[in-house]
């Protein structure tokens, strides 16, 4: 996870991360879910095969044995269409709680990221706020200081009238 050190914050890494792991659990059960079903038809296939040659011996070669080896290997499909079916419908459950997790997971990383938008903006409000008090504040220093100078100019104005003989 290279990029995450780019990320600022710790909830977006956190919510990076459990989107990454919630996908990679997700894929690895989907695989070993599809290898299994893979292996059961794998040895169904091979057991049907199995029981025909088997039934193929003890018929010796009578008529008989294709009817029976046909309703064997019929209902051996049967089963296999029904397992099938049964995984197909449990896949396509899987697909939309993944998607519906998803898509709350999406909708949880728009709105956390519009709330960090907003706070980025009232972040940028009160920079500028103190920016306009610490300029106010350095021209209200300004102005006292200017007032003080005059101030004592003004003492040492009356200082020099009162030291003056009285004209």
């Amino acid at each position: 996870m290279m990029f995450t050190r780019f990320l600022p914050y710790s909830r977006e890494k956190f919510l990076i991360l459990l989107i990454t792991l919630v996908f990679t659990v997700s894929a690895i059960y989907l695989y070993l879910n599809n290898l299994q079903q893979k292996l059961s038809v794998q040895s169904s296939g091979e057991r049907c095969v199995s029981e025909l040659t088997s039934l193929r011996y003890q018929l010796n070669g009578k008529d008989f044995h294709l009817s029976v080896s046909f309703v064997i290997c019929y209902f051996t499909i049967q089963m296999f269409i029904y397992s099938l079916n049964e995984f197909i419908n449990t896949q396509m459950f899987l697909f939309v709680e993944v998607t519906q997790y998803k898509n709350r997971i999406d909708k949880l990383l728009t709105d956390t990221q519009a709330a960090q938008e907003r706070d980025k903006k009232k972040i940028k409000d009160v920079m500028d706020s103190c920016v306009a008090m610490k300029q106010q504040a350095t021209l209200c220093q300004n102005q006292f200081q200017d007032l003080q100078s005059e101030c004592k100019k003004v003492r040492d104005d009356y200082n020099q009238l009162k030291k003056q003989p009285n004209v």
